[in-house]
Protein backbone atom coordinates (compact mmCIF):
# COMPACT_ATOMS: atom_id res chain seq x y z
CA UNK A 1 0.00 0.00 0.00
CA UNK A 2 2.71 2.43 0.64
CA UNK A 3 4.60 1.49 -2.10
CA UNK A 4 1.09 2.47 -4.37
CA UNK A 5 0.44 5.76 -2.44
CA UNK A 6 4.19 6.47 -3.39
CA UNK A 7 3.87 6.47 -6.99
CA UNK A 8 0.41 8.15 -7.03
CA UNK A 9 2.32 11.22 -5.53
CA UNK A 10 4.77 11.02 -7.74
CA UNK A 11 2.49 11.78 -10.58
CA UNK A 12 0.96 14.26 -9.29
CA UNK A 13 4.09 16.02 -8.42
CA UNK A 14 5.11 14.94 -12.62
CA UNK A 15 2.08 16.92 -13.51
CA UNK A 16 1.96 20.04 -11.69
CA UNK A 17 5.47 20.68 -12.86
CA UNK A 18 4.54 19.66 -16.48
CA UNK A 19 1.52 22.64 -16.04
CA UNK A 20 4.32 25.10 -14.55
CA UNK A 21 6.64 24.79 -17.55
CA UNK A 22 3.68 24.80 -20.31
CA UNK A 23 2.21 28.16 -18.64
CA UNK A 24 5.45 29.67 -18.41
CA UNK A 25 6.49 28.76 -22.18
CA UNK A 26 3.04 30.36 -22.71
CA UNK A 27 3.90 33.38 -21.48
CA UNK A 28 7.52 33.86 -23.40
CA UNK A 29 5.58 32.37 -26.83
CA UNK A 30 3.50 35.60 -25.58
CA UNK A 31 5.27 38.40 -25.09
CA UNK A 32 7.73 37.60 -28.00
CA UNK A 33 4.43 37.78 -30.78
CA UNK A 34 4.14 41.11 -29.03
CA UNK A 35 7.00 42.58 -29.14
CA UNK A 36 7.12 41.54 -32.95
CA UNK A 37 3.43 42.32 -33.75
CA UNK A 38 4.54 45.11 -36.15
CA UNK A 39 6.85 43.27 -38.28
CA UNK A 40 4.43 40.43 -38.57
CA UNK A 41 2.04 43.19 -40.32
CA UNK A 42 4.36 43.19 -42.96
CA UNK A 43 4.99 40.09 -44.98
CA UNK A 44 8.65 39.37 -45.63
CA UNK A 45 8.19 36.15 -47.77
CA UNK A 46 6.14 35.23 -50.92
CA UNK A 47 3.83 32.45 -49.31
CA UNK A 48 3.64 34.64 -46.28
CA UNK A 49 2.34 38.12 -48.68
CA UNK A 50 0.03 35.98 -50.33
CA UNK A 51 -1.51 34.53 -47.21
CA UNK A 52 -1.94 37.73 -45.65
CA UNK A 53 -3.48 39.29 -48.57
CA UNK A 54 -6.03 36.40 -48.51
CA UNK A 55 -7.02 37.15 -44.50
CA UNK A 56 -6.17 33.51 -43.86
CA UNK A 57 -9.88 32.80 -45.83
CA UNK A 58 -9.90 29.41 -47.27
CA UNK A 59 -10.01 30.40 -50.65
CA UNK A 60 -12.13 27.81 -52.71
CA UNK A 61 -14.96 29.04 -49.81
CA UNK A 62 -14.26 32.50 -50.57
CA UNK A 63 -14.94 31.92 -54.45
CA UNK A 64 -17.77 30.04 -54.37
CA UNK A 65 -19.36 32.42 -51.72
CA UNK A 66 -18.66 34.82 -54.55
CA UNK A 67 -19.95 33.23 -57.54
CA UNK A 68 -22.79 32.61 -55.93
CA UNK A 69 -23.57 36.43 -55.45
CA UNK A 70 -22.36 37.57 -58.72
CA UNK A 71 -26.14 37.84 -60.59
CA UNK A 72 -26.00 41.46 -60.25
CA UNK A 73 -24.62 44.64 -58.67
CA UNK A 74 -26.43 45.44 -55.12
CA UNK A 75 -28.78 42.93 -55.40
CA UNK A 76 -29.79 43.82 -59.50
CA UNK A 77 -30.20 41.63 -62.27
CA UNK A 78 -28.67 41.42 -65.55
CA UNK A 79 -29.20 39.85 -68.88
CA UNK A 80 -25.43 39.21 -69.30
CA UNK A 81 -25.25 37.58 -66.06
CA UNK A 82 -26.63 34.28 -66.86
CA UNK A 83 -27.06 31.63 -63.59
CA UNK A 84 -23.93 33.70 -62.08
CA UNK A 85 -21.83 34.23 -65.37
CA UNK A 86 -20.19 37.14 -66.44
CA UNK A 87 -20.88 37.57 -70.08
CA UNK A 88 -19.21 40.13 -71.89
CA UNK A 89 -21.02 40.57 -75.92
CA UNK A 90 -19.88 42.37 -78.67
CA UNK A 91 -22.17 43.09 -82.19
CA UNK A 92 -20.89 44.35 -85.12
CA UNK A 93 -23.24 44.93 -87.90
CA UNK A 94 -22.41 45.99 -91.83
CA UNK A 95 -25.47 48.40 -93.38
CA UNK A 96 -26.11 49.62 -96.79
CA UNK A 97 -28.58 52.39 -97.21
CA UNK A 98 -30.01 54.66 -99.95
CA UNK A 99 -31.23 57.31 -97.67
CA UNK A 100 -27.84 57.98 -95.33
CA UNK A 101 -29.18 60.96 -93.39
CA UNK A 102 -32.49 59.73 -92.44
CA UNK A 103 -30.45 56.36 -91.55
CA UNK A 104 -28.02 58.45 -89.25
CA UNK A 105 -31.28 59.57 -87.30
CA UNK A 106 -32.39 56.02 -86.95
CA UNK A 107 -29.03 55.09 -85.21
CA UNK A 108 -29.16 58.23 -82.80
CA UNK A 109 -33.24 57.57 -81.61
CA UNK A 110 -32.97 54.10 -81.16
CA UNK A 111 -29.45 54.12 -78.88
CA UNK A 112 -31.71 56.78 -76.79
CA UNK A 113 -35.28 54.50 -77.14
CA UNK A 114 -32.82 51.51 -75.92
CA UNK A 115 -30.96 53.42 -73.22
CA UNK A 116 -27.72 53.28 -74.25
CA UNK A 117 -25.06 55.76 -75.55
CA UNK A 118 -22.83 56.56 -78.32
CA UNK A 119 -19.57 55.67 -77.54
CA UNK A 120 -17.60 57.14 -80.42
CA UNK A 121 -18.58 58.10 -84.07
CA UNK A 122 -17.25 59.22 -87.13
CA UNK A 123 -18.31 60.04 -90.50
CA UNK A 124 -16.52 60.32 -94.05
CA UNK A 125 -17.36 61.30 -97.59
CA UNK A 126 -16.04 58.90 -100.87
CA UNK A 127 -15.66 59.94 -104.28
CA UNK A 128 -16.29 57.04 -107.01
CA UNK A 129 -15.72 57.79 -110.87
CA UNK A 130 -19.03 59.46 -111.84
CA UNK A 131 -18.35 62.39 -109.53
CA UNK A 132 -21.22 61.40 -106.86
CA UNK A 133 -19.71 61.48 -102.98
CA UNK A 134 -20.71 57.97 -101.00
CA UNK A 135 -20.43 58.84 -97.59
CA UNK A 136 -19.39 56.60 -94.65
CA UNK A 137 -20.03 56.03 -91.10
CA UNK A 138 -19.09 54.11 -88.08
CA UNK A 139 -20.20 53.81 -84.62
CA UNK A 140 -19.68 52.13 -81.43
CA UNK A 141 -22.95 51.99 -79.22
CA UNK A 142 -23.15 50.73 -75.71
CA UNK A 143 -26.57 49.20 -75.04
CA UNK A 144 -27.72 47.40 -71.45
CA UNK A 145 -27.46 44.12 -72.20
CA UNK A 146 -31.60 43.33 -70.88
CA UNK A 147 -32.32 45.45 -74.50
CA UNK A 148 -29.52 44.01 -76.56
CA UNK A 149 -31.80 41.61 -78.44
CA UNK A 150 -34.50 44.29 -79.21
CA UNK A 151 -32.25 46.86 -80.42
CA UNK A 152 -31.23 43.94 -82.77
CA UNK A 153 -34.11 43.41 -83.94
CA UNK A 154 -34.72 46.91 -84.49
CA UNK A 155 -31.86 47.89 -86.58
CA UNK A 156 -33.21 46.49 -89.64
CA UNK A 157 -35.13 50.05 -89.65
CA UNK A 158 -31.35 51.75 -90.13
CA UNK A 159 -31.14 50.15 -93.34
CA UNK A 160 -30.37 46.58 -95.16
CA UNK A 161 -27.83 44.64 -92.70
CA UNK A 162 -25.55 42.69 -94.72
CA UNK A 163 -23.38 41.10 -92.02
CA UNK A 164 -24.20 40.95 -88.32
CA UNK A 165 -21.35 38.99 -86.06
CA UNK A 166 -21.82 38.30 -82.34
CA UNK A 167 -19.11 37.27 -79.57
CA UNK A 168 -19.36 36.53 -76.03
CA UNK A 169 -16.51 36.25 -73.48
CA UNK A 170 -17.07 34.59 -70.20
CA UNK A 171 -15.24 36.32 -67.72
CA UNK A 172 -16.44 35.13 -64.48
CA UNK A 173 -13.58 33.20 -63.13
CA UNK A 174 -11.45 36.35 -63.37
CA UNK A 175 -13.87 39.00 -62.27
CA UNK A 176 -14.18 36.31 -59.20
CA UNK A 177 -10.76 36.19 -58.22
CA UNK A 178 -10.60 40.27 -58.44
CA UNK A 179 -13.51 39.90 -56.05
CA UNK A 180 -11.72 37.91 -53.40
CA UNK A 181 -8.41 39.93 -54.28
CA UNK A 182 -10.03 42.97 -53.37
CA UNK A 183 -11.73 41.69 -49.97
CA UNK A 184 -8.01 40.64 -49.06
CA UNK A 185 -6.43 43.96 -49.72
CA UNK A 186 -9.41 45.41 -47.63
CA UNK A 187 -9.02 43.28 -44.91
CA UNK A 188 -5.04 43.88 -45.19
CA UNK A 189 -5.94 47.55 -44.90
CA UNK A 190 -8.20 47.54 -41.97
CA UNK A 191 -5.22 45.39 -40.06
CA UNK A 192 -2.33 48.05 -40.90
CA UNK A 193 -4.43 51.07 -39.94
CA UNK A 194 -5.38 49.49 -36.69
CA UNK A 195 -1.20 48.35 -36.27
CA UNK A 196 -0.61 52.66 -36.87
CA UNK A 197 -3.17 53.34 -34.15
CA UNK A 198 -1.03 51.29 -31.77
CA UNK A 199 2.55 52.04 -33.57
CA UNK A 200 4.85 53.71 -30.40
CA UNK A 201 8.42 54.32 -32.47
CA UNK A 202 8.66 56.93 -35.42
CA UNK A 203 10.60 53.58 -37.73
CA UNK A 204 7.06 51.44 -36.88
CA UNK A 205 5.23 54.57 -38.31
CA UNK A 206 7.09 54.90 -41.53
CA UNK A 207 7.31 51.02 -42.04
CA UNK A 208 3.22 50.52 -41.64
CA UNK A 209 2.51 54.14 -43.86
CA UNK A 210 4.89 52.57 -46.30
CA UNK A 211 3.11 49.43 -46.94
CA UNK A 212 -0.75 51.28 -46.34
CA UNK A 213 0.04 53.09 -49.42
CA UNK A 214 1.27 50.38 -51.53
CA UNK A 215 -2.11 48.18 -50.26
CA UNK A 216 -4.17 51.12 -51.10
CA UNK A 217 -2.65 51.28 -54.78
CA UNK A 218 -2.90 47.71 -55.01
CA UNK A 219 -6.65 48.02 -54.38
CA UNK A 220 -7.34 51.09 -55.82
CA UNK A 221 -6.25 49.45 -59.27
CA UNK A 222 -8.45 46.09 -58.83
CA UNK A 223 -11.26 48.01 -57.62
CA UNK A 224 -10.75 49.77 -61.16
CA UNK A 225 -10.62 46.36 -62.93
CA UNK A 226 -13.99 45.27 -61.39
CA UNK A 227 -15.40 48.65 -62.57
CA UNK A 228 -14.61 48.27 -66.07
CA UNK A 229 -15.75 44.80 -66.09
CA UNK A 230 -18.94 45.54 -64.43
CA UNK A 231 -19.74 48.31 -67.40
CA UNK A 232 -18.28 45.74 -70.14
CA UNK A 233 -21.07 43.19 -68.89
CA UNK A 234 -23.74 45.50 -68.20
CA UNK A 235 -23.67 47.41 -71.62
CA UNK A 236 -23.11 45.72 -74.80
CA UNK A 237 -20.80 46.80 -77.29
CA UNK A 238 -21.87 47.32 -81.04
CA UNK A 239 -20.40 48.41 -83.66
CA UNK A 240 -22.09 49.77 -86.80
CA UNK A 241 -20.61 50.15 -89.77
CA UNK A 242 -23.28 52.34 -91.97
CA UNK A 243 -22.47 52.65 -95.70
CA UNK A 244 -24.19 54.55 -98.65
CA UNK A 245 -24.41 52.94 -101.59
CA UNK A 246 -26.73 52.74 -105.09
CA UNK A 247 -27.60 49.72 -105.31
CA UNK A 248 -28.90 47.71 -101.95
CA UNK A 249 -26.70 43.78 -102.08
CA UNK A 250 -29.61 41.58 -102.25
CA UNK A 251 -28.80 39.01 -99.90
CA UNK A 252 -30.92 35.64 -100.86
CA UNK A 253 -29.54 31.63 -101.31
CA UNK A 254 -27.03 30.87 -104.07
CA UNK A 255 -29.00 30.18 -107.38
CA UNK A 256 -29.03 26.39 -107.65
CA UNK A 257 -30.46 25.79 -111.27
CA UNK A 258 -29.29 26.99 -114.52
CA UNK A 259 -32.07 29.00 -115.05
CA UNK A 260 -31.66 30.79 -112.08
CA UNK A 261 -27.72 31.84 -112.57
CA UNK A 262 -28.42 32.69 -116.32
CA UNK A 263 -30.99 35.14 -114.98
CA UNK A 264 -29.19 36.32 -112.19
CA UNK A 265 -26.26 36.86 -114.23
CA UNK A 266 -28.16 38.29 -117.25
CA UNK A 267 -29.84 40.68 -114.01
CA UNK A 268 -26.87 41.82 -113.27
CA UNK A 269 -25.48 42.55 -116.96
CA UNK A 270 -28.16 44.52 -117.93
CA UNK A 271 -27.72 46.18 -114.48
CA UNK A 272 -24.20 47.36 -114.95
CA UNK A 273 -24.88 48.64 -118.72
CA UNK A 274 -27.38 50.57 -117.54
CA UNK A 275 -25.35 52.26 -114.62
CA UNK A 276 -22.28 52.50 -117.07
CA UNK A 277 -24.42 54.02 -119.87
CA UNK A 278 -25.38 56.81 -116.99
CA UNK A 279 -21.82 57.08 -115.99
CA UNK A 280 -20.77 57.41 -119.65
CA UNK A 281 -23.11 60.42 -119.73
CA UNK A 282 -22.32 62.33 -116.85
CA UNK A 283 -18.71 61.93 -117.69
CA UNK A 284 -19.46 63.43 -121.17
CA UNK A 285 -21.67 66.06 -119.63
CA UNK A 286 -19.11 67.01 -116.97
CA UNK A 287 -15.92 67.15 -119.39
CA UNK A 288 -18.10 68.68 -122.29
CA UNK A 289 -15.51 72.03 -122.21
CA UNK A 290 -12.45 69.91 -122.50
CA UNK A 291 -13.61 67.87 -125.14
CA UNK A 292 -15.07 71.09 -126.93
CA UNK A 293 -11.21 72.55 -126.47
CA UNK A 294 -9.53 69.61 -127.93
CA UNK A 295 -11.90 69.10 -130.88
CA UNK A 296 -11.07 72.44 -132.15
CA UNK A 297 -7.77 72.17 -131.48
CA UNK A 298 -7.59 68.74 -133.91
CA UNK A 299 -9.40 70.06 -135.86
CA UNK A 300 -7.41 73.08 -136.81
CA UNK A 301 -4.29 70.91 -136.29
CA UNK A 302 -5.65 68.70 -139.41
CA UNK A 303 -7.18 71.38 -141.85
CA UNK A 304 -3.62 72.89 -141.18
CA UNK A 305 -1.92 70.26 -141.93
CA UNK A 306 -3.66 69.33 -145.01
CA UNK A 307 -3.46 73.16 -146.53
CA UNK A 308 0.28 73.01 -145.97
CA UNK A 309 0.70 69.48 -147.33
CA UNK A 310 -1.03 70.10 -150.78
CA UNK A 311 0.76 73.48 -151.11
CA UNK A 312 4.07 71.84 -150.28
CA UNK A 313 2.67 68.73 -153.03
CA UNK A 314 2.30 71.77 -155.54
CA UNK A 315 5.12 73.30 -154.83
CA UNK A 316 7.09 69.98 -155.50
CA UNK A 317 4.94 69.69 -158.94
CA UNK A 318 6.11 73.28 -160.11
CA UNK A 319 9.45 72.15 -159.65
CA UNK A 320 9.31 68.96 -161.38
CA UNK A 321 7.93 70.34 -163.97
CA UNK A 322 10.18 73.24 -164.58
CA UNK A 323 13.23 70.90 -164.19
CA UNK A 324 11.69 68.57 -166.98
CA UNK A 325 11.65 71.72 -169.36
CA UNK A 326 15.00 72.56 -169.01
CA UNK A 327 16.22 69.38 -169.59
CA UNK A 328 13.93 69.16 -172.58
CA UNK A 329 15.00 72.64 -173.55
CA UNK A 330 18.89 71.58 -173.29
CA UNK A 331 18.62 68.41 -175.13
CA UNK A 332 17.05 70.20 -177.98
CA UNK A 333 19.57 72.40 -178.20
CA UNK A 334 22.02 69.55 -178.48
CA UNK A 335 19.87 68.29 -181.55
CA UNK A 336 19.20 65.20 -179.59
CA UNK A 337 15.77 65.72 -178.80
CA UNK A 338 13.03 65.75 -181.07
CA UNK A 339 10.83 68.73 -180.46
CA UNK A 340 7.56 66.73 -182.23
CA UNK A 341 8.12 63.53 -180.83
CA UNK A 342 4.88 62.29 -183.70
CA UNK A 343 7.68 62.86 -186.04
CA UNK A 344 10.55 60.75 -186.89
CA UNK A 345 14.10 62.23 -186.03
CA UNK A 346 17.30 62.52 -188.11
CA UNK A 347 19.12 59.80 -186.16
CA UNK A 348 15.59 57.75 -186.46
CA UNK A 349 16.38 58.30 -190.29
CA UNK A 350 19.76 57.48 -191.02
CA UNK A 351 19.33 54.08 -188.91
CA UNK A 352 16.82 53.23 -191.49
CA UNK A 353 18.51 54.55 -194.71
CA UNK A 354 21.16 51.97 -193.47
Amino acid sequence: MKKRYSIITAVLIAALLLSGCSKGYKDESGAAQNSSAYSNAMPTSANADADYYYGGLDQSKGIESATESLPGDNGSSNENSISGRKLIKNVSLFIETLEFDQSRTTVENLVNTFGGYIESSSATDRSINNGRSLRYASYVLRIPGEHLDDFLKSSGNIGTITSQNMSTEDVTLTYVDLEAKTQSLEIQQERLLEFLEKAETIEDVIKLEDRLNTVRYQLEAQKSQLKNYDNLVAFSTVSINLQEVQRITIVEPEPETLGQRIASGFSDTMYDLGEGLKNFIVWFIVNLPYILIWGVIIFLAIFFGRKIAKKNKKKKAEQASAAQAAWLASQTNQGYVNPNPSAPSNNDTNTDNR
